[in-house]
């Protein structure tokens, strides 16, 4: 999964709100070299193919890497369309935040659904595997690298310039699909720490119960 940081003006969620940037995170990151646009700015350090954040006019796209929204986005940019500034946290970083903690294998056996009344019920999986990964440290590499994209994303508009943090999961929006909301968004997250957290919450947004119906079943 990937999220996405964008600027945002908004001071509730609810209501409207003009973005000026945003941040996208996919829950699948990389350990970030650089950013891609500015190669002699390294914004993490874990290997040369690994990327924790990335610019949006990347050409390092891959679904797996920023995600539907992240993926979109990025081509816009790229043949010139008017888009809100922000930065990707790739799913590079979700991934090395995972083998950090050792928590692959805890996941995997939390996720196991519980009977109740007869079916299979995740409730009680969704609240454990979140506070897994709430629980659970940032890399030093990981934390420094969302800073400093946040910090050149606020360049010029104060320390504490307000960002939307949004998921760009890679299987959130896809060219014959889409499932929207899967996600947590964070709005006007202000200052270098508040955005860090609202990384993690919108990691640990990815494993909420989520109920979808349709209009037709609902008439039904």
């Amino acid at each position: 999964d990937y999220f996405f940081i964008h600027a945002d003006w908004s001071q509730r969620r609810r209501q409207s709100c003009t973005l000026k940037w945003v941040i996208f995170l996919p829950t699948t990151v990389s350990s970030a070299a650089c950013n891609s646009d500015n190669p002699d700015r390294l914004h993490n350090t874990f290997g040369p193919t690994f990327m924790f954040t990335t610019s949006l006019a990347t050409d390092q796209d891959a679904l797996e890497r920023v995600g539907g929204k992240g993926r979109s986005l990025s081509k816009m940019v790229r043949e010139g369309f008017n888009v809100p500034a922000g930065f990707i946290v790739t799913a590079d970083a979700y991934r090395r935040f995972v083998a950090d903690n050792q928590l692959q294998t805890e996941v995997v056996k939390s996720a196991l659904p519980r009977l109740k009344d007869g079916y299979p019920a995740f409730e009680q999986s969704s609240e454990i595997i979140r506070d897994l990964i709430l629980q659970s440290p940032m890399n030093d590499a990981l934390i420094a690298a969302v800073k400093l994209a946040y910090r050149d994303l606020a360049t010029g508009n104060g320390d504490d310039a307000p960002v939307a943090v949004r998921s760009s999961a890679n299987a959130e929006d896809l060219p014959v699909l889409s499932f929207a909301g899967q996600q947590e968004t964070y709005l006007n997250m202000r200052g270098e720490d508040a955005v860090v957290e609202a990384v993690k919450n919108c990691w640990a947004s990815l494993w909420t119960c989520l109920l979808y119906t349709s209009d037709a079943a609902d008439e039904g």
